[in-house]
């Protein structure tokens, strides 16, 4: 019996798509000769040549716990990775409008305070390609924060069309903010000697009617700290409103020196009101039988 020689190479590790664990031979039997070839191959998992392909970029957001205008001052930012990376330094994020410190954290979540350098918009961005996961896939860019810092008080008048003495009833009152605001309701109007209804308006315009309980000195104050804007800055108190309420008709009187029977031409009169009048006129009074004149 003659045998000829067989060569079979096996690749032992190879990974196939989709697979998580390659195939090896466990025992190869080889004979060959014109009566008899056997050849056996079983297959087993290895744990050792375990291999899992890991192409997907880590993503990254950046956020904070501050509104998108604020007056917080630092801002605290949070990064937040979808995965573990490494080599995610500080100097990775860019910054507008403010300066960075107290960077500290490591794996999926990074923070930092963000101090704004003066009022107005600010922008955070995280690049892609600046920090890596383990299988070094570097992170996609993230998507931009970016939000308003202000720290002006809104400051608020108080102001009506009637004249500073008034009869009117009711009184329109206007109160008017240098910015839109919220919360600012009824109550937040200290009232002395009258009351508020018809209170309406929102943003930086509100209106209402003071009703006087009578004849005199009339004030309307607004505390400050009752309203904020959108930042989160609360108003700074109001001048004082104030007006005189006249709803009394003056009284007037006529009297002369002349006795009721006379023979005086012409006879002196003297009008006399309980309180200041303006434009009266000749022409304002009567007269029978007779004329008036010089008045003065």
């Amino acid at each position: 019996m003659t045998y000829q020689p067989v060569i079979i190479i096996f690749f032992a590790g190879t990974l196939l798509a989709g697979c998580t664990s390659s195939i090896k031979a466990k025992s190869t039997k080889i004979r060959a000769s014109s009566e008899e070839k056997q050849i056996s191959a079983e297959p087993t998992p290895d744990a050792d040549n375990t291999n899992i392909a890991d192409l997907v970029q880590p993503t990254v957001t950046i956020s904070s716990t501050a509104n998108a205008a604020t007056h917080v001052n630092p801002i605290p930012v949070t990064i937040t990775f979808s995965e573990s990376v490494s080599d995610f330094v500080l100097g990775d994020i860019t910054l507008s409008g403010g300066s960075a410190s107290n960077f500290s954290g490591s794996g999926t979540t990074y923070t930092f305070d963000f101090a704004p350098s003066g009022q107005g918009t600010n922008f955070i961005d995280v690049a892609a390609g600046v920090a890596h996961d383990a299988a070094g896939n570097a992170n996609a860019v993230a998507t931009q924060l970016s939000f308003i810092y202000e720290v002006a008080a809104p400051t608020v008048s108080i102001s009506s069309a009637t004249s500073s003495v008034t009869n009117a009833n009711p009184i329109p009152v206007t109160v008017t903010f240098s910015e839109p605001v919220t919360n600012f309701i009824v109550g937040d109007l200290t009232l002395s000697g009258g009351s508020a209804n018809n209170f309406t308006g929102s943003g930086t315009t509100y209106t209402f009617d003071f009703t006087p309980s009578g004849d005199g000195a009339k004030t309307v104050d607004i505390a400050a700290s009752v309203a904020a804007d959108e930042a989160g800055n609360t108003n700074t108190m109001a001048p004082q409103f104030s007006r005189t309420y006249d709803g009394t008709a003056p009284t007037v009187s006529i009297t002369s020196g002349a006795n009721s029977v006379t023979t005086t031409s012409p006879i002196p009169v003297t009008i006399t009101f309980n309180e200041s009048v303006s434009a009266f006129v000749v022409g304002d009074i009567s007269v029978g039988n007779g004329t008036a004149g010089n008045l003065s």
